[in-house]
């Protein structure tokens, strides 16, 4: 398209010319000038209408190319710039060199369960205000980015010490102890930090790879709740590497049928009887021996495999337990814990009720466990819950007093069990906190109408405080560790 310039100097030229042949043509001077003074009026207008319309072309121009810019550049729901625009940020950091780079890559711990129970719009609004918390974390000339998902990332440019950078990262998990509001809840997550240095005197390292670090720190954080960071060393590439076996080795688990399922007794202190057993899945690996579920369920949740071994875990307790009912030990039951994904599932009644018809259990000797955080859509929540409960099947609270259910919401679950989080058990003796929150939970689920098992007792002093509390029922390692079935037979016959 012709410049504005172009059109100018050919308005003008026609101008010069226009003039000419009318001061030839025109007998007249006088008329001959006002003609030409008309003519000039005429391209005068015409020149400004041609220069409006370039600038409005221009303006125009410069909004597409800022919207471009943005678009390319910026995350559209949080507006922090996005991975492009922070790689090309940490390039020019990197070369600068006047001080320390740290990248602290950040995550919202049980984002996807947020996400997933309470739904997208509610999980819009946490990364929005994560996006804002961040910022606040930050100085003038740093940047914080959302990479994808709910993992952000931050830049501080030009450090001279560590220590400046550890108070970064407390100030994060600091700022993330303020609930996030939702209707009817406060919400609370923690977040997780992986943390990637590079010194002036350091090899030189380009962007990618101290993404990629920081990454692999982030990735070790998410497994250690006890540090407020980790730091990325070339030991952790290692893991990362074991890691992607790990998964590898997860998949062809499930086709090799590697898993076992352990028992856990649990007992009725007013009878000494054994009433029940937890379900607890191992994985007897063909070169690590057994592994237990703390180092796979993890990645088994990351990668989605955790609703097919979840399945099998629920099928296969149901199926052991009707065998132990055959040969004599009728009144047990099994608790089966349930993962959040399964939990969500729209045909969970529908599944849980094809296994106990498959395997011809009784609804009443299945208790399946849950967590509070999978109820925090309370109306999805009571639906579920409710259906399950009319198949007969008993549905208890797992890690009572860890997460933050209403009471009220508590009130109105068909549910039948708490459990106590060992957590509380294990100080029992030692933290008077610990035990008033025992006792309360004790004495409130009592006046629902609700059991109360405790998990993880290990001395005769627990043991004691939870009789004399009126706890219902208890497992833990004081009575027996969790034990293949062979074993769970000497141990049923020892107590029948």
């Amino acid at each position: 398209m012709p410049s504005s310039r172009t059109y100018s100097f050919t308005i003008i030229a026609g101008f010069v010319c226009l003039s000419a042949i009318c001061f030839m043509i025109v007998p007249s001077r006088l008329h001959a000038a006002l003609l030409t003074a008309c003519i000039a009026l005429f391209c005068c207008m015409l020149l400004l209408m041609i220069r409006r319309y370039y600038l409005e072309q221009e303006r125009m121009f410069k909004r597409s190319e800022d919207r471009i810019r943005q678009m390319a550049y910026y995350d559209d729901l949080t507006g922090l710039p996005n991975r492009r625009f922070f790689r090309e940020q940490l390039e020019a950091a990197l070369t600068d060199r006047r001080g320390i780079v740290a990248l602290l890559s950040v995550d919202i711990d049980r984002f996807r369960l947020f996400n997933d129970t309470l739904g997208h719009d509610f999980g819009d609004l946490i990364l929005l205000q994560s996006a804002e918390r961040l910022t606040r974390c930050i100085a003038e000339g740093d940047v914080a980015a959302r990479m994808e998902g709910d993992e952000f990332i931050l830049l501080l440019r030009n450090r001279n010490h560590l220590e400046e950078i550890e108070a970064i990262a407390g100030r994060i998990h600091q700022i993330f102890d303020s609930p996030f509001i939702y209707p009817d809840y406060k919400l609370h997550t923690t977040v997780s930090i992986g943390v990637a240095l590079h010194r002036p005197d350091d090899e030189p390292i380009d962007a990618d790879t101290l993404i990629k670090h920081a990454s692999i720190a982030l990735s070790r954080a998410k497994d250690q709740t006890n540090s407020p960071y980790v730091m990325y060393t070339s030991a952790l590439d290692i893991e990362s590497y074991e890691r992607l076996r790990l998964e590898n080795e997860l998949r062809r688990a499930i086709v090799d049928r590697e898993f076992e399922l352990y028992f856990q007794p649990q007992f009725d202190l007013a009878t000494n009887r054994m009433v029940g057993v937890e379900a607890l899945i191992r994985w007897n690996h063909p070169e690590r021996g057994m592994v237990s579920p703390g180092k796979f369920i993890t990645a088994a949740e990351e990668n989605g495999l955790i609703t097919v071994i979840g399945d099998w875990v629920l099928s296969e307790a149901c199926r052991q337990i009707k065998q132990l009912h055959s040969i004599g030990f009728r009144g047990l039951s099994v608790s089966v814990n349930l993962s959040s994904r399964q939990f969500l599932q729209q045909d969970l009644a529908d599944r849980v009720a094809k296994v106990l018809q498959k395997e011809g259990l009784e609804a009443e000797y299945l208790e399946l466990e849950i967590t509070e955080g999978m109820t925090m859509d309370v109306e999805r929540s009571i639906d579920t819950l409710r259906r399950l409960n009319e198949l007969g099947v008993r549905i208890s609270i797992d890690d009572f007093g860890t997460g933050y259910s209403s009471l009220n919401y508590l009130r109105k679950f068909p549910i039948h069990k708490l459990k106590i989080d060992r957590s509380f058990v294990r100080d029992l003796m030692e933290d008077p906190n610990d035990a008033a929150i025992v006792s309360t939970i004790i004495s409130m689920a009592h006046h629902l109408g609700l059991k109360v098992i405790a998990e993880g007792v290990e001395t005769q002093e627990q043991l004691s405080y939870l009789n004399h509390s009126h706890c219902n029922e208890i497992q833990g390692y004081l009575f027996c560790p969790p034990v293949p079935r062979d074993e769970l037979l000497h141990v049923l016959m020892k107590h029948a």
